[in-house]
């Protein structure tokens, strides 16, 4: 009996470690799934920096898209001012009379020739620059500026010769002695230095 009992007890511990798990066996196993979490768990990980990182691209993008919007709409604000002075100026000179009218369309045509303007600058920088060799030369756009500021100039002593006809009673065209004094008032409200040299206007 004794030999049966060993018998059955060795089939079955040889069952036992054929369909069954040893302690080794099951620490193994355990520590190998504790790898595959940890590999899965860097995996998830860098998939949401990327995804992360690409967030933060599109917002960036749309911070880009803003300043662009800001801009375009900058723009079109700046066009619209543009086109409400110009209507606001067209309905200034379609109210004005006809006289006036006409002299406004002869005041914006009107203009000097800016070489000639830069002519004179030239001269006057030289006169003044003396035996100096550094005298500053004088640019297109120095002209242009200049050319405008001429024409403003004679513009406002053309208007003062007007008045002056106006309260003299006097009319058709301006002439020479009108500009002078008109000139001479001019200058006595808005005093410069002048040089030593001086030239009668219209003389």
């Amino acid at each position: 009996m004794s030999n049966i009992d060993d018998e059955l007890d060795e089939a079955m511990m040889e069952d036992e470690n054929e369909g069954g798990m040893t302690q080794d066996d099951v620490e193994g196993d355990a520590s190998n799934n504790d790898d595959v979490d940890k590999t899965q768990s860097t995996e998830n990980s860098d998939e949401d920096n990327e995804a992360n990182d690409g967030d933060g691209d599109i917002d960036e993008g749309d911070d880009t898209g803003d300043d662009n919007d800001d801009s375009v709409k900058d723009e079109d604000d700046d066009e619209n001012n543009e086109e409400t002075e110009n209507l606001a100026k067209l309905k200034f000179i379609q109210s004005l009379p006809e006289g006036k009218m006409r002299q406004h369309e002869q005041y914006r045509r009107s203009h000097f020739d800016k070489m000639v303007v830069k002519r004179c600058m030239m001269q006057v920088i030289e006169e003044s620059s003396g035996n100096d060799r550094k005298a500053p030369s004088v640019h297109m756009n120095l002209s242009i500026v200049m050319s405008g500021l001429a024409k403003k100039f004679v513009g406002e002593l053309t208007e003062k010769a007007r008045e002056l006809m106006e309260k003299n009673g006097e009319s058709g065209p301006i002439r020479p002695h009108h500009l002078r004094e008109a000139h001479r008032k001019y200058y006595k409200a808005h005093p410069l230095a002048r040089g030593r040299q001086r030239r009668r206007l219209l003389a």
